[in-house]
C-alpha cells in the first residue's frame, strides 16, 4: 500500500518534470526557428560567395515566417512570454513581409499611362503544333495591348524548313513596329537571347556584359515622347540549371516524401543552386555598377531567378521601387512548374516613376508566367 502510495504521490512531480522538458525543447526549437527567419532576412546583404547559407534560407522565407507564426500562436494561446521569441522576429520581417506579400487594390490608370510586360517565355515551346492557333504565346502578346514587351528565352528558327523564323513573329506581333534582338548564342538551326517589341521608337541598345554560358541582359533606349526617352533594362540571370529529369525527380520526391529520395534531390538541388547564386551575385553586382552610372528614369525587368528576398534581387534593387511590392496583391508567383512556386520575375522602377496595378497574368503557356504594370512616366 505504501508503495503505492509513494507511486501516486510521485506521479504529478515526474508529469511536471515532463511537461518542463518538453516545454523546454518546444522552447529551444521556437530559438532555433526564430534564428533561421532571422537568417533568411540577412540574405540580402550577404554575397554568396562570402556565406551561402542565407541565401538557401532566403528562399524559403515563407516556410519560416509561418513556423514563427504557428509557434507565436501557441505560446499566445498558453499565455507564455515564450511568444515574443517568434514576435520580436516577425516584427523585423515587417518590411520583407509587405514586399512579399503586398495588399494593393486596384486603381484607375491615367490615360497617358504605358503598360509593360516581361515574359520569360520558354523559348517558344507551346508553338510545337500550335501555331496556327489562337492560344499560345504569341497571339497572348499580341492581345495583351501592352506598349513594350521584354521577352526572356526568347528564340526563333534559323533554318529554312522551319517556318516558325523571326519574320513569322514579326508578324503574329506586327502591332510593334518597333524591335530588337539581342543575341546569346546560336544551337541546331536557331538563335536565341533576349527582345524588346515596343509601339515606341527603340534608339539605342547596350549589351550588358558578365559571365554566362546562357543568360544576359541589355538595356533599351525608348523615345516614348519627343522629349523623352526612357531605359529598360531587360534580364535574364543565371538559372539553378534544372533540368527536365531534375525537376520530375524533385515533383515525384514531393509526393511521395520517400527519404531516399530526399537526400539525392537535396544533394543535386543544392549543388547546383550553390553555383547558381555565386555567378548571380556577380552579374548583380555588374547590374548595380551600370544602374549607379545611368542618368534617365529606368525600368529594370526579367527574370531574376531570385526571390525578394535574396542578395541579386536587393543589389539591383536599392533605392529602386518594386511594381508589384508597390502596386501588387498576394504572392505573385511567377515560376510555376514542378511544386516549385517562388515570384521570380521583377519589374523595377526609378521613384521618380509611378506605377499602376501589377499583376502576374497566370495564363500557362510557359512554366513562367507575364508579369504587366502601368507606369506614369513624369
Amino acid at each position: 500500500m505504501r508503495k503505492s502510495g509513494y507511486l501516486t504521490q510521485a506521479n504529478p512531480d515526474t508529469m511536471d518534470l515532463i511537461k518542463k522538458i518538453l516545454r523546454g525543447g518546444l522552447v529551444l526549437i521556437n530559438g532555433g526557428v526564430a534564428f533561421l527567419l532571422l537568417l533568411s532576412l540577412l540574405s540580402p546583404f550577404i554575397n554568396p560567395d562570402l556565406f551561402l547559407l542565407p541565401s538557401f534560407l532566403g528562399i524559403t522565407f515563407p516556410f519560416w515566417v509561418l513556423l514563427n507564426l504557428a509557434f507565436l500562436v501557441f505560446w499566445i494561446c498558453k499565455w507564455r512570454i515564450y511568444f515574443l521569441i517568434s514576435f520580436c522576429v516577425l516584427l523585423l520581417s515587417i518590411p520583407q513581409l509587405s514586399n512579399y506579400f503586398p495588399l494593393h487594390h486596384q486603381k484607375e490608370v491615367p490615360s497617358k499611362a504605358i503598360k509593360l510586360m516581361t515574359y520569360n517565355c520558354m523559348c517558344f515551346s507551346d508553338m510545337d503544333k500550335k501555331m496556327d492557333r489562337d492560344d499560345n504565346i504569341l497571339n497572348y502578346i499580341a492581345r495583351s495591348n501592352a506598349d513594350i514587351v521584354c521577352l526572356q528565352e526568347y528564340m526563333f528558327a534559323t533554318a529554312r524548313y522551319w517556318n516558325f523564323d523571326e519574320k513569322y513573329i514579326r508578324h503574329i506581333l506586327r502591332k510593334y513596329p518597333y524591335y530588337k534582338f539581342v543575341p546569346k548564342g546560336k544551337g541546331d538551326n536557331v538563335s536565341y537571347g533576349i527582345a524588346c517589341f515596343s509601339k515606341f521608337p527603340i534608339t539605342k541598345v547596350e549589351r550588358i556584359s558578365f559571365e554566362s554560358n546562357y543568360n544576359l541582359s541589355a538595356a533599351f533606349t525608348v523615345k516614348i515622347r519627343k522629349d523623352k526617352s526612357i531605359k529598360i533594362l531587360n534580364n535574364h540571370l543565371e538559372s539553378f540549371k534544372l533540368t527536365k529529369e531534375d525537376k520530375e525527380v524533385y515533383s515525384q520526391t514531393i509526393k511521395s516524401l520517400d527519404t531516399e529520395s530526399i537526400d539525392e534531390v537535396k544533394t543535386n538541388l543544392l549543388s547546383k543552386m550553390g553555383v547558381a547564386y555565386k555567378l548571380r551575385a556577380k552579374q548583380a553586382d555588374i547590374l548595380r555598377e551600370y544602374i549607379d552610372k545611368q542618368d534617365k528614369d529606368l525600368i529594370v525587368c526579367g527574370d531574376f531567378n531570385d526571390t525578394p528576398v535574396s542578395y541579386t534581387y536587393h543589389t539591383i534593387r536599392q533605392n529602386m521601387k518594386d511594381a508589384f511590392g508597390s502596386t501588387g496583391l498576394g504572392m505573385g508567383t511567377t515560376f510555376n512548374s514542378h511544386f516549385i512556386y517562388f515570384r521570380i520575375d521583377h519589374i523595377l522602377y526609378s521613384p521618380t516613376i509611378k506605377a499602376y496595378n501589377c499583376k502576374v497574368n497566370k495564363v500557362k503557356y510557359s512554366d513562367h508566367y507575364p508579369v504587366t504594370c502601368y507606369f506614369e512616366i513624369p
